[in-house]
């Protein structure tokens, strides 16, 4: 998906030499060495996303996903997996969302 028709991201990019060259650029800003205690947020998500065997596992996806990225990033999980539910329904408002990004992405 391309934003900007005229301009190629590393997400739209399909040839192979020029995507390893940008990717080589970009890996180092996400391997989360600058993340104080990496891992053990990962694990305390994952421990959380375990804990809930009875419900689908797309729906756990998402909430473990979110979990995992508002841990890296604000330093405490927002805790959906947690609450088990779309908390501040963000989910539903990405997903309404959706239709009107694919529109915007087709035309210039």
């Amino acid at each position: 998906m391309r934003t900007d028709p005229e301009r190629e991201n590393i997400l739209s990019i399909r040839d192979d030499d020029k995507h390893t060259k940008y990717r080589a650029k970009l890996a180092p800003r996400y391997t989360g060495k600058d993340v104080e205690h990496l891992e053990p947020r990962i694990d305390r998500n994952t421990l959380d996303l375990v804990n809930l065997p009875d419900k689908t596992y797309i729906t756990k996806a998402q909430y473990f996903t979110l979990d995992i990225i508002s841990d890296v990033s604000f330093g405490q999980a927002f805790g959906f997996v947690a609450s088990d539910s779309d908390m501040y329904e963000y989910i539903a408002a990405l997903e309404a969302q959706i239709p009107n990004m694919v529109m915007s992405s087709i035309y210039p």
